[in-house]
């Protein structure tokens, strides 16, 4: 264990995965999964020119501080003021949320399969971005995530709370587990 404490960030992880031993962090646990990559190959490709990104409910994840091109950034959540240097962190309640102006993009990750009415919050991140990618658990059972009271989620389902067809959307499996994500204009 002396040796793991010498090596440092990525390095710690992959050690700590090789060795059989749980992620230190949240994020540390979370951060090689796919979608986040196809996250950021579709902000890459509808949001290249944006200048604001809001990040709406990223928990304990840093996700947003990886849109590198984009100056601006600003995370919500509902229980801890996000802390990440470059971004404005603010603790908050989203749907009480009034933005100064539109923001270019708004991402939305593994936040909406957690709420009892998905569409008023969807209909939201449409007004306060000109384009929004979520990402949602893809027809994970019923009952295999208790906090998911919308789970099952598939096609149907997320665009009816969005309102709205994609620009596009891809299935990504990561350990076993797949997840939607898809891009929209408002």
């Amino acid at each position: 264990m002396s040796e793991l404490r010498r090596l440092t960030g990525r390095g710690r992880a992959l050690a700590r995965r090789l060795l059989g031993l749980p992620p230190r962090t949240y994020w540390e646990g979370r951060k090689d999964f796919r979608y986040f990559a196809e996250v950021t190959r579709m902000a890459r490709a509808y949001a290249a020119a944006a200048e604001t990104v809001l990040d709406v409910g990223p928990h304990q994840t840093t996700f947003v501080t990886q849109l590198s091109w984009i100056r601006h950034k600003t995370a919500i959540d509902l229980h801890n003021r996000p802390k990440m240097r470059g971004v404005q962190g603010i603790r908050g309640d989203f749907m009480e949320f009034e933005p100064p102006q539109r923001f270019d993009l708004v991402i939305c990750l593994q936040v909406m399969e957690h709420l009892v009415e998905p569409a008023p919050f969807a209909r939201k991140l449409l007004r306060d971005g000109h384009r929004v990618i979520v990402s949602v658990p893809y027809r994970w059972p019923k009952g295999q995530c208790k906090y998911h009271p919308q789970d099952p989620v598939d096609e149907d389902k997320i665009k009816a709370w969005m309102g709205r067809d994609w620009l596009e959307h891809a299935i990504v499996e990561d350990a076993g587990m797949r997840r939607m994500v898809a891009v929209y204009e408002s």
